[in-house]
């Protein structure tokens, strides 16, 4: 009888658990031939009910003083006060590429997001005709030909184009680098902010197509991630000149309108809204993600005044890092918090890449990238807010190397598109993976991009000769690099990649 202590949990296991424990990690990752499913059938015994850990976790957890461990919180908890079923998702689950939108860009496809256009149009229905601003639910995409593209997710029509700036400089224009991230404004749909390789942050009125008169050039390099506090008020920036920029959203009484700012003789009220730097962190490495927390979520020890809190990660190191953000920099707290399984254990293995608040649970969703060991895959932690404790580790088969960026979405469904049973994660050959977040095992696999690509198009390359492969290389429609991953409010998928597409993903069964 082994004990696996961790703080405040011991457990005793006997024999039949820990052959439950293999049978586990047979079944996740060496489960699909008939001689495996007999084994692990014959392992169970015993331990029918209970719940059984990784034996990766187990691993992970292990502390030499004190033997195995395991974490004294789990995914499971979580769940059963949501009032979530368990396991979360069916399986395996089968997906079918639906629509493929190869004429976007004529090169690398570096970003995607779903947003609303505001349009503007004469309505004649009316008993009263007048203007009228719908929004129009469309793709975003940006590439390295430095245009943003606003376009139809089943046709692929592009329905509005952002040209890059004629000349570095130019007040009113454009970026002058590809755009590497956008976020639009949770409130006001017609402001967009959208940050590239110029280390510019610009923002957009999306019913004039045009910028507002003011650009930033806080940072000195790329700018690479943006996003907007959930009330819209607080606009954060993390870039590769280690800085983290917090800016105030701040809008003021509208100027008169110019001329071609009026249409038919309706004018068009115009945005005065300005962006007014706050507060400036300077971090030890490159920062790769951030994302602001509901204004309700508050750590319970720390005292002081309600106020939103910036999260962000940073690469080649494993802390996730919180700033208290609209508060005196003198009262401002700034918290840390240790992702590896051991809060003692301070090395590095890998980086902590991509952040995803989830829809229904206090969680968050780290995906993890390797920056020194070749060969290594990335996992996907699961943490309470304001804490470094894993409640779930999923250990995907993605590769992880130090040059990609792997991006994560939430499983959604057409009847629910907030519950988050899963989770997409992204990978640089180009297959997408899903994981049921309970269990942690692979729901789907699908080949989506480059020599990978299941498409009715013939992307993977079946039936090619060498010479047609080849052409396709060198045109970049093999690369497999998929660059981001969403999901849509009907509970599609959609990606991009290097192949210098998008693809539509629909469930087929």
């Amino acid at each position: 009888m082994e004990e696996l202590q961790s703080g405040m949990v011991s457990l005793q296991v006997g024999q039949g658990r820990a052959d439950a424990i293999v049978a586990r990690y047979i079944e996740h990752y060496h489960g699909n031939s008939q001689a495996a499913k007999a084994l692990c059938r014959e392992l169970r015994r015993g331990a029918e009910g209970q719940e059984v850990p990784d034996l990766l976790d187990v691993l992970a957890h292990y502390d030499r003083s004190a033997g195995p461990a395991l974490p004294s919180a789990t995914i499971s908890q979580h769940i059963s006060n949501a009032a979530l079923p368990t396991p979360l998702l069916p399986g395996p689950l089968r997906y079918h590429i639906t629509h493929t939108h190869s004429t976007l860009h004529p090169s690398n496809i570096l970003l995607l997001r779903s947003i609303l256009l505001p349009t503007r149009r004469f309505d004649t229905s009316l008993p009263d005709p007048d203007f009228v601003t719908s929004l129009t639910p469309c793709l975003l995409t940006s590439g390295a030909d430095k245009r943003i593209l606003f376009s139809l997710p089943d046709s692929g029509e592009v329905i509005e184009a952002f040209e890059p700036a004629a000349r570095p400089g130019l007040v009113d224009g454009g970026h002058t680098a590809p755009v590497l991230d956008v976020a639009q404004h949770p409130r006001e749909k017609r402001e967009l902010i959208t940050v590239g390789m110029d280390g510019s942050v610009i923002l957009w009125d999306l019913l004039l197509r045009k910028p507002v008169l003011q650009r930033s050039k806080d940072h000195a390099r790329f700018v690479v991630r943006c996003v907007w506090s959930e009330d819209g008020e607080w606009l954060a920036t993390a870039g590769y000149d280690k800085k983290i920029n917090i800016y105030q959203r701040e809008v003021g009484q509208s100027d008169r309108m110019d001329d071609d700012t009026k249409e038919d003789g309706i004018e068009v009220q115009p945005l005065n809204t300005s962006l007014t730097l706050r507060q400036s962190i300077v971090t030890q490495g490159n920062p790769e993600a951030i994302v602001f927390l509901p204004n309700d979520a508050q750590p319970p020890d720390v005292p002081g005044p309600t106020s939103p809190w910036l999260v962000w990660t940073q690469r080649e190191d494993c802390h996730v890092n919180y700033l208290q953000v609209g508060v005196a920099d003198a009262q401002a707290t700034s918290l840390r918090f240790n992702t590896n399984p051991s809060p003692t254990d301070t090395h590095v293995s890998y980086s902590l890449l991509s952040l995803a608040l989830h829809p229904t649970l206090r969680l968050l969703s780290i995906v993890t990238g390797s920056h020194a060991t070749e060969g290594a895959v990335s996992q996907i932690l699961l943490l309470p807010l304001f804490s470094g404790e894993r409640v779930q580790t999923i250990h995907t088969t993605v590769p992880s190397s130090s040059s990609f960026v792997p991006r994560q979405a939430w499983f959604t469904t057409p009847e629910n598109a907030s519950r988050g049973e899963g989770v997409w994660v992204a990978s640089e050959h180009g297959r997408l993976k899903l994981y049921d977040l309970a269990t942690g095992e692979e729901k789907a696999d699908i080949g989506v991009h480059g020599a990978a690509s299941e498409s009715v198009d013939g992307g993977g390359g079946a039936g090619m000769s060498a010479e047609e492969k080849a052409k396709r290389w060198r045109m970049g429609t093999m690369n497999g690099v998929i660059k981001d991953v969403i999901t849509l409010s009907d509970g599609r998928v959609a990606t991009c990649g290097f192949d210098r597409t998008v693809r539509i993903l629909e469930r087929a069964n």
